[in-house]
């Protein structure tokens, strides 16, 4: 009912699960993954662009710090003490030595702040991902040990219960206690085969690429 609303269908579609194929079951080089969330995570890109922006201002900033020189003329036929009056214009911005020093040293300030949150984004983004590939690793080690024979041993006692009921070999007792065993052992291996798969996408995530 749930995948009916998400997917917007109507009706009693019965939707089949598929089981995906096999994923690559190597383990990425850390390094790697490392290179690769640093090109591609947008948390480190916007924290870049901080830095530029700040670097920016501060050029900015600086150039204020010049003082504008405004040169002008100024005529007047009548109203002045002398008919056609002709004058310049000279002005200059006070004060001249220390002129948005504030300003300057605040952007100076923004650009160390915006350096120091870039470190900490990479040392944030560098401890999820190794963090993510130590789930990945021991998911890994947990879903290797499902050797073959043991997933054909927990087949067999699904149908060795139905074959010895349908004989009357077992009672109703023992045919539930088989059949909630291999329940049990088949919800096992889902849970381990979900770990997996929620530790690869993980590592997809913090990555902000497609690893597997």
């Amino acid at each position: 009912a749930d995948m009916r609303v998400l997917l917007g269908m109507s009706g009693r579609a019965y939707i089949m699960p598929v089981e995906a194929a096999p994923s690559d079951s190597s383990i990425p080089n850390l390094n790697q993954l490392l290179e690769v969330a640093y090109s591609n995570r947008p948390d480190l890109k916007a924290a870049q662009q901080q830095i530029q922006y700040n670097q920016n201002n501060l050029t900015y900033q600086k150039a204020l710090a010049t003082p504008n020189l405004t040169v002008g003329a100024d005529y007047q036929r009548v109203g002045s003490a002398f008919p056609h009056y002709l004058g310049a214009q000279l002005l200059m911005d006070l004060p001249i030595r220390n002129r948005n020093q504030g300003n300057i040293q605040s952007a100076k300030i923004s650009i160390e702040q915006s350096k120091t949150l870039a470190d900490q984004s990479h040392l944030q983004v560098e401890q999820e991902i190794v963090t993510a590939l130590a789930q990945y690793k021991e998911a890994l080690a947990l879903q290797q040990k499902l050797s073959p024979a043991y997933l054909e041993s927990i087949d067999e006692i699904s149908k060795n219960a139905i074959e010895d009921y349908g004989k009357r070999i077992i009672d109703l007792v023992s045919f539930i206690d088989k059949i909630g065993a291999y329940k049990e052992a088949q919800l096992n291996i889902i849970d381990l085969k979900n770990s997996l798969f929620q530790a690869q996408q993980r590592l997809n995530f913090v990555t902000n690429s497609k690893t597997f």
